[in-house]
């Protein structure tokens, strides 16, 4: 049963994420990710699953990924997979569940 409590963070995530959505129109950085993703992303301790799709191979996005990688030194292909498809999922009204975010960190 949810108390009072559950439902004052859920409504806390929802402010978030309304907030955040707001400012991702104004923010320069729009590939910048969620506090709460950042946080998970950031955890060593999370527990990670394998996400399979395929992709146009006209799109090159391995060989993209490398060279971004190579160039700038960025977390790896499945860190920024998973900050851009949490983004985008967001903004389209899809947040996770907060109560799993807060059990990764």
């Amino acid at each position: 049963m949810r108390t009072g409590a559950d439902y004052a963070r859920s409504l806390r995530e929802i402010a978030d994420a309304l907030e955040n959505e707001d400012r991702s129109r104004t923010q320069p950085d729009w590939s910048a990710p969620h506090p709460d993703t950042a946080r998970v992303l950031d955890s060593r301790r999370a527990t990670k699953e394998q996400l399979n799709y395929s992709v146009p191979q006209a799109l090159d996005l391995k060989r993209r990924l490398f060279a971004l990688n190579a160039d700038q030194g960025s977390p790896g292909a499945g860190t920024l997979v998973a900050s851009l498809l949490d983004t985008a999922l967001r903004s389209l009204g899809y947040p996770p569940d907060p109560a799993r975010l807060h059990q990764e960190h």
